[in-house]
């Protein structure tokens, strides 16, 4: 079953300071009021968001700040959204500035549900109600690619996408900040995607079928494609919860995922930055529900260092090395340098590497050198003698026991005597520590 909700989704720019904005936030937080309220204290973040196209009822402004006159207003009613603008008192006319309705500070809640009711419109968001089945269903398998710039990591997402489509449902999901899928497969600008996905998710669930509709599939070639961001300054508009709920969605509803992800797993204890650590939250939620991590090099000095490099960074991530495929792409056919090659590749990652993620890592893949540009232009099937190698290492991988990311251990239920003591296992350790 279905059933709806229509809140009033509200824009707000403001200083933080400022009492109105604090109050606002705190009652739809509360739901003492029938609004979701977004609070943006820049109208650069504003703008961006409007440009990802977030849906919203109304935008209210306050008048103390600069950054507010007739040039950003103007701007906003670009977005056929209405402006609400909280005025202070200062004795201009917002209404010949650019405002669609003015509310004198202070105000209350019955005023502005007042002014909301005579100027926008609530957003009807489905909250899906998940049968038994559904909510039990297992998640697919998250094959997930990542590797430096200039590698081929786009190109070995769709081989392998290619490949496991004749085996499993697949879905190509462009998780990458440069978002190049979409030209890659010659859709159309504006077609929906992984935005458009987001935001199903922001305010509540949808079903399978749903989740399906924002993908494009691609005949020749047997899998869907989920379209990415547009342009890699859009990334406010994916938030983390929204993020990983769409991401459960699409593992609902299709068998296989396969992520696109970009090389960068820097976080906020890595970098002391929060923004960062959310830039890269497709990259970082995709490789820690991954079961199969692709990591794509080339060969070559400069190739071979960069690859180690990404594997380092899996490891530190957390990733096993059991789940992880080395691969180095547009690989001369010789025997002997692919021999040294791998030689090399070893000793780096001995050097480099945890000993144990090192000793568990799997020999590298060599994908050779193709010629695709005319494939890839026309978006025909990819030639056998690039997809048949991953087509033997992925089967043969997917045949075992997949690995997963790590599960922490269940709660244990105490008994009434082990309250209050500490445990054999600790005290054993602490006696073997003296």
């Amino acid at each position: 079953m279905t059933a709806s909700r229509a809140p009033y989704v509200l824009f707000g720019l403001a200083s933080p300071h400022s009492s109105w904005f604090r109050e606002l936030s705190m009652a739809a937080t509360e739901g003492a009021l029938p609004v979701r309220f977004l609070k943006c204290l820049s109208a650069e973040e504003l703008l961006e968001r409007l440009r990802a196209g977030q849906a919203a009822s109304c935008i209210v402004v306050d008048s103390r700040l600069a950054s507010v006159d007739r040039d950003l207003l103007a701007s906003l009613k670009r977005n056929g959204i209405p402006i609400l603008v909280i005025d202070a008192g200062r004795g201009r006319n917002w209404r010949e500035l650019g405002a669609d309705a003015v509310l004198a500070e202070p105000f209350s809640s019955e005023e502005l549900c007042s002014a909301l009711a005579n100027l926008a419109k609530p957003i009807e968001t489905p909250i899906q109600t998940q049968s038994s089945h559904e909510a039990s269903a297992a998640p697919g398998i998250l094959v997930a690619c990542s590797g430096p710039g200039g590698a081929g990591t786009s190109t070995i997402a769709q081989a392998a996408a290619q490949v496991l489509g004749s085996s499993f449902k697949v879905v190509l999901a462009d998780m990458s900040l440069s978002g190049e899928q979409a030209f890659l497969h010659g859709c159309p600008p504006g077609a929906p995607g992984l935005l458009e996905l987001i935001e199903a998710h922001r305010l509540g669930e949808i079903d399978p079928t749903t989740t399906i509709s924002y993908t494009r599939y691609i005949q020749t070639r047997g899998y869907s494609l989920l379209a990415g961001i547009p342009q890699p300054h859009f990334w406010p508009a994916v938030r983390p919860v929204a993020f990983s709920y769409a991401l459960g969605s699409l593992m609902r509803a299709f068998s296989m995922v396969i992520a696109d992800t970009d090389n960068d797993l820097e976080g906020a204890a890595e970098s002391g930055s929060l923004d960062i650590e959310e830039r890269n939250v497709m990259t970082r939620s995709c490789l820690r529900a991954a079961n199969l991590v692709l990591v794509v090099g080339r060969g070559g000095m400069k190739g071979l260092y960069s690859l180690v490099r990404s594997l380092l960074r899996l490891a530190s991530f957390g990733v096993q090395a059991r789940q992880v495929i080395a691969v180095v792409n547009c690989a001369p056919h010789r025997a002997t340098w692919r021999w040294q090659t791998s030689r090399t590749l070893e000793e780096l990652c001995d050097a480099s590497l945890p000993s144990e993620f090192s000793k568990q890592l799997a020999s590298p893949l060599f994908i050779g050198e193709e010629r695709i540009e005319g494939r890839l232009r026309n978006c025909l099937r990819l030639p056998k003698s690039l997809t048949d190698p991953l087509a033997r290492r992925l089967k043969a991988m997917l045949s075992g026991p997949l690995a997963g990311p790590d599960q922490p251990s269940p709660p244990r239920r105490m008994s009434p005597e082990e309250v209050g003591t500490w445990t054999a296992s600790w005290t054993t350790d602490k006696a073997s520590q003296a």
